[in-house]
């Protein structure tokens, strides 16, 4: 199974049109069937969530350059998944539902949903958090399901979670036929793996870059473009390389410095904040 690693959450760093998960994701539109979904793993604290989020803002700017802006069309559909209601199980179906505001008392929305997809052209299921998956059959359940709705809507999904690889490859993968002397377990769906950003010199090039994107974001009022660059080796120290504590930093940051008047972020701010450390009551 090929394995891809992301080291940035940042939206502006997925957009190259010649990666991985956009060669799978632009040959199953070709496709009727025979799709393969995407997997999206790593520990945590390393920036999963973005990046899926990130996945789908680009195919929404790519598909509304290619065609235009249209209300109808609806390319992706984002879920997490749902909390297990009476008898320990998912209810997938309402989950589908209640993102297209289709939710009702009783009877399976199921073919109601797949109708709306097919009218707003779906391209891409994201389903987020797979790790609350806890047991065997929560999983095949889920995929049964993931599994009808593919097949009828043409929609890819990409799974995203802490040991996603874990959850999704017994359960895509053929698990009948016998393997070969020395053959592994093989899976068809491609992994995109984030990770912490090292301290290796070519890793803290990276990581600057990325606190470069929050630099070219922040809106303070004293702020002036390339004031982070500086302090990227220390919110490294802090961070330890994590993009959850990384937007963290920078976000108390911000608001400390709206909320002091500073209207800037210094070093001696930063260090005014409590993120990763012990203070004592």
């Amino acid at each position: 199974m090929p394995t891809n690693t992301i080291n940035s959450p940042a939206n502006k760093n997925l957009e190259p049109p010649d990666t991985a998960w956009c060669r799978k994701i632009r040959a199953n539109r070709q496709r009727p069937d025979g799709k393969v979904g995407i997997v999206l793993d790593g520990p945590r604290g390393t920036g999963k969530s973005t990046v899926l989020q990130a996945i789908g803002v680009y195919w929404e700017r790519r598909l509304r350059e290619l065609y235009g802006p249209d209300e109808n069309r609806h390319p992706v559909v984002a879920l997490s998944v749902p909390p297990p209601v009476r008898g320990n199980v998912r209810n997938w179906a309402g989950t589908f539902a209640h993102y297209f505001g289709q939710d009702r008392e009783g009877g399976d929305p199921t073919g109601s949903v797949i109708r709306t997809m097919r009218n707003a052209r779906t391209l891409l299921v994201l389903v987020d958090n797979i790790d609350r998956l806890r047991t065997a059959a929560e999983a095949e359940q889920a995929f049964q399901y993931f599994e009808t709705i593919e097949k009828d809507t043409g929609a890819t999904f990409v799974y995203c979670g802490r040991g996603a690889r874990g959850i999704v490859d017994p359960l895509t993968r053929d698990n009948d036929t016998p393997l070969e002397p020395d053959e592994d377990l093989w899976s068809d769906h491609p992994v995109l793996r984030t990770g912490r950003v090292g301290y290796s010199d070519e890793e803290m090039k990276k990581f600057a870059r990325i606190v470069n994107l929050f630099d070219a974001d922040l809106r303070l009022y004293r702020h002036e473009r390339g004031d982070l660059r500086p302090l990227a080796p220390y919110l490294h120290k802090r961070s330890r390389g994590y993009m959850r504590a990384l937007s963290q930093l920078i976000c108390q940051a911000a608001q400390k410095a709206i909320l002091t008047g500073q209207e800037r972020i210094t070093q001696e701010l930063l260090d005014g904040l409590s993120l990763g450390r012990v203070e004592q009551l």
